[in-house]
């Protein structure tokens, strides 16, 4: 299927904002606090629940061998552990611990305030009521297999 030439326009507009706001965000971690990435971990394991380190990895788009790393990481600061699958015990599932829990309540929370301070200071009312639009809208991108196919 073609893309036009307005497609291609909003397709770089939008990736140009995300980009943007992403290093924002990241920018506004704390040099203790954990990565990005190590945080998406840590929020797809306490909203999907526990799952196999294959499934993590098709979620997140990660390579296996980025997340051994970074599940080894996580499980030696005892925010997620690893047991063994009761119905193949080669795999094993891994889920948040309530330490990692706690953690990920704290990041966001502090993300999330930063980022409604920011929202507050510089949208109107009609422009939040966009951005909220904005938000189903790109999630509804971020659920496309067409988007970024490996």
């Amino acid at each position: 299927m073609a893309v036009s030439p307005e497609e291609l326009k909003v397709a770089i507009e939008v990736r140009m904002s995300i980009n943007r706001l992403n290093r924002l965000l990241r920018t506004g971690r704390t040099a203790e606090g954990p990565s990005v990435s190590k945080l998406s971990l840590l929020g797809c394991l306490h909203y999907r629940g526990p799952m196999a380190p294959g499934e993590l990895a098709d979620h997140e788009r990660l390579q296996p061998q980025s997340l051994t790393r970074m599940l080894a990481s996580l499980e030696g600061e005892k925010l997620i552990s690893r047991r063994q699958d009761p119905s193949d015990h080669r795999r094993f599932i891994v889920e948040i611990t309530g330490s990692g829990t706690n953690l990920l309540r704290r990041e966001m929370s502090r993300r999330d305030a930063a980022l409604a301070k920011a929202i507050g200071e510089k949208l109107s009312t009609t422009e939040r009521d966009l951005l909220r639009l904005a938000a189903q809208l790109l999630n509804k991108l971020a659920e496309s297999p067409s988007v970024l196919q490996r």
